[in-house]
């Protein structure tokens, strides 16, 4: 009775694989947040389907050959499922973007010198928020590029590099737990099956699932690390291009090694190297040269230049790439940072605004929205920038994201109380102790 079961939920939980999203990162669309899928697990779909199809064919009616099949094929959808994640990591530029850039803005709100905790310790303004609000960091990288050495002293940027990295597990989608949980239970329900029919037979099965499970998971990881080591090839070869001042060579491997593994131009490091490879190349004018620029100029002081630049560049947003557009609002929300901490909240404010309408779903510049609007006076702001924030939390899985909400509630409570609602200022104040 408890097999019967077991095989009916691992059935379930595989067709709920197969309907629900393998990937959820928050999405904003006409003010509503929903959730944003990869194409890369349509593809994953198709081809366990087909193997399930295939497998379910070769049997030819026969009951006996069924079960024997349905081991192999959730055993196949248990091992590819397991590979997901590092293809999605290498290959989807715009979703693993996405989803590095949140990571690093959550991380950079909840560390001990973020701004929530911040927020709770520092009471300038009243009993609300404190007065700084905190730079995000000059570099986004959902993993550390494969250069240089790649020995195992480097286990956790393996581990990252095959897909198990905070970007991924942050917004993991039910499906992909479904499929795997499924096919794992499948398989295990089918084993039982023949052992209790038959023990010779069973351990035949055993053997010939383990040999050929271990083929298969050897072909997968010796894929995913031949990536790895190209991609590693091709960035040292760029190391000693550009030490030797081999520019347009330089050029070519780095452009070689994107190619091996796309989400490496997600890395701010990696933008400014290809906007520096540019300007040596004659290509001065290019997205990536101006983007090295504005750092360039950053770093050296000339912080009036660097604005300008960026300002001229905010304008050509839609005709870059998607990744340049990414720093160049990265850069737009460190000004506005910048803004807010010499006072300047009313040019936050509008800088913020104008962020939040390119970029909806950018929780940094809708929490230190809301910490403009107290400033400023602007209660139905501050109610919108809590309620979006709390929205797209929602699709978080962190547990620490309670502290974000927590601090949005309590800039609202000093909100509601500056505009004289003493019972709304209340309740958003029992909310930010986590009292409904």
């Amino acid at each position: 009775m408890v097999s019967g079961v077991t095989i009916v939920v691992a059935i379930l939980l595989v067709i709920l694989g197969m309907l629900s999203p393998w990937f959820a990162i928050p999405h904003i669309v006409d003010n509503e947040v929903v959730t944003r899928d990869s194409s890369i697990t349509v593809y994953f779909k198709i081809l366990l389907f087909l193997i399930f199809l295939v497998l379910l064919i070769s049997t030819k009616g026969s009951f006996e050959r069924l079960g024997k099949k349905l081991a192999y094929a959730t055993m196949a959808g248990l091992l590819f499922s397991l590979w997901f994640p590092s293809w999605l990591t290498m290959r989807d530029v715009d979703v693993m973007g996405d989803a590095a850039w949140l990571q690093q803005q959550h991380d950079n709100m909840t560390w001990l010198g973020g701004d929530v905790y911040r927020a709770h310790s520092e009471r300038s303004i009243g009993w609300g928020a404190g007065v700084n609000a905190q730079d995000p960091p000059s570099r986004l990288a959902m993993y550390k590029p494969p250069v240089g050495s790649l020995s195992l002293e480097r286990m956790n940027d393996w581990i990252w590099w095959i897909g198990y990295g905070p970007s991924f597990t942050q917004f993991v989608g039910k499906g992909w737990f479904c499929m795997v949980f499924g096919c794992f239970f499948g398989l295990i329900c089918i084993i039982g099956y023949y052992w209790r029919k038959n023990v010779y037979e069973a351990r035949q099965l055993l053997r010939k699932l383990f040999s050929r499970g271990m083929a298969v998971c050897i072909i997968i990881l010796g894929i995913s690390v031949l990536i790895v080591m190209k991609t590693n090839y091709s960035l040292n070869l760029t190391k000693a291009n550009i030490s030797n001042s081999e520019y347009e060579m330089a050029s070519a491997n780095l452009k070689d090694a994107i190619r091996w593994m796309p989400t490496l131009e997600c890395d701010s490091g990696i933008l400014r190297q290809m906007g520096y490879l540019d300007i040596n190349n004659g290509k001065e004018y290019s997205a990536y040269a101006a983007l090295y620029e504005i750092n360039h100029l950053e770093e050296e002081g000339y912080y009036a230049q660097a604005r300008g630049l960026l300002q001229k560049n905010v304008y050509k947003l839609n005709e870059m790439p998607r990744t340049c557009g990414r720093e160049l609002i990265r850069h737009q929300i460190r000004v506005a940072v910048n803004e807010i901490n010499s006072g300047r909240h009313q040019q936050a404010g509008r800088r913020l605004d104008k962020i939040i309408q390119q970029k909806p779903n950018v929780i940094q510049a809708r929490f230190h929205r809301q910490l403009v609007a107290l400033h400023t006076g602007e209660l139905i702001r501050s109610r919108e920038m809590n309620r979006s924030l709390i929205e797209i939390y929602k699709k978080f899985k962190s547990k620490n994201k309670r502290g974000v909400i927590a601090a949005s509630w309590l800039m609202l409570a000093q909100s509601e109380l500056d505009a004289g609602n003493v019972k709304e200022s209340g309740e958003a104040r029992q909310k930010s102790k986590g009292v409904n």
